[in-house]
């Protein structure tokens, strides 16, 4: 399977979402304010927030 998974690369699927902010630069104490806008499960989007 290493064709179609292991990296984001176009053709391949993919498993990940998408934030309103970078986590490295959020302070920490305000970590739940990070809302998740979109979410890909085997590249299929499976919920979008816009």
């Amino acid at each position: 399977m290493e064709d179609q998974l292991g990296s984001i690369e176009a053709g391949k699927k993919a498993d990940m979402v998408v934030l309103s902010d970078n986590l490295f630069e959020v302070n920490p104490y305000e970590l739940y304010k990070v809302k998740v806008e979109t979410t890909l499960l085997e590249g299929d989007v499976v919920f979008n927030l816009h």
